[in-house]
């Protein structure tokens, strides 16, 4: 179905390479990801004190001007259309994956038709890249890539963004070349653990403490096998990897 057309009660969503002006939607979602999904685990009052201004000017500046090696997908909500007078713009192809709330009403498009573009909301976003974790970490294993950053505005949770954005980004290591990947998750997230383990990913055994304006917390590292086409299982002997 092209992407300008729209059934009755579906929501529609594209996944695409994150732009600059996309920065403002992404900072909105990422802070209130924080805010929301690590209440109870970080201290209240860094979690309220965190600036949706200051995350917009970090993503402005990674989607102007990205780190080498990395790269930034979001998914997008279809609220409209607008005539665009260029070639067909290709966007990427997922697919939707159960999470554990049925996916009722809820549509992926692939691309986004020159003629009638769609005026699209970001509410989702995944960064992926090189990991920047000391090689000793991974004992003998290559360098992996890493799962820096995934984040779903809390309306659109149990509707599958979350796991298009997550094969999308694993898509894009794996066709990097990378085998195997890696993550951190704050301890106690048990969301966002149940969402991983579900996924593949185990953790390894690695710890490390995050400090920020006088807040500290604990973030456990998990890892996974990749294959060419961005999916696998747990990567063999990952939970005996010292930290």
């Amino acid at each position: 179905m092209p992407a300008a057309e729209r059934r009755p009660g579906t929501t529609r969503y594209v996944v695409r390479e994150g732009r600059p002006e996309d920065a403002p939607a992404m900072a909105e979602v990422h802070v209130r990801g924080w805010q929301t999904g690590c209440a109870g685990l970080i201290d209240a009052d860094h979690l309220a004190g965190l600036s949706i201004t200051q995350a917009t000017r970090r993503w402005a500046g990674h989607l102007a001007n990205p780190a080498p090696a990395t790269t930034v997908r979001v998914a997008t909500e279809d609220t409209g259309t607008e005539n665009v007078g260029t070639e067909n713009v290709a966007t990427e192809a997922t697919g939707t994956e159960n999470t554990g709330t049925e996916n009722v009403g809820t549509e992926y498009v692939g691309t986004e038709n020159a003629d009638t573009r769609v005026t699209d909301t970001v509410v989702g976003f995944v960064r992926v890249g090189r990991s920047i974790d000391p090689a000793s970490t991974f004992g003998n294993a290559p360098t992996p890539g890493e799962l820096f950053e995934l984040y779903v505005g809390q309306p659109h949770w149990g509707t599958g963004v979350a796991a298009a954005l997550h094969d999308a980004g694993l898509a894009l290591l794996a066709a990097d070349g990378f085998v195997t990947a890696s993550l951190w998750v704050v301890r106690g997230n048990a969301r966002a653990i149940a969402f991983y383990r579900r996924r593949g990913w185990v953790p390894d055994g690695l710890v490390r403490t995050q400090h920020e304006d006088g807040a500290g917390w604990e973030e456990l590292r998990f890892r996974r096998a990749l294959d060419l086409q961005g999916h696998g299982g747990p990567m063999p002997g990952a939970s005996r990897v010292a930290p």
